[in-house]
């Protein structure tokens, strides 16, 4: 692949809400891809799912995420 395709989305809900929705097999078939047999959020796992619509074969659809730890400075009561 000569360049990457980059999609960035942000979701209005707390950090730990996201991360359950990506990391919780029940939650990825409520949510995302409600006709997905397996899932395991672990690296390279791989699965399928069907979908309706013209075929357009492509080199790979790899998915990652990341979040940012905002740490804040604060005062210590003595």
């Amino acid at each position: 692949m000569d360049s990457p395709f980059v999609m960035q989305q942000r979701y209005p809900a707390p950090i730990e809400q996201v991360w359950e929705a990506l990391t919780n097999e029940n939650s990825m078939w409520a949510w995302y891809f409600p006709q997905l047999k397996r899932f395991e959020p672990v690296v390279s796992f791989a699965f399928e799912f069907a979908a309706d619509g013209e075929k357009q074969v492509p080199t790979g659809l790899y998915f990652s995420w990341s979040y940012r730890l905002r740490l804040r400075k604060r005062a210590v009561p003595r």
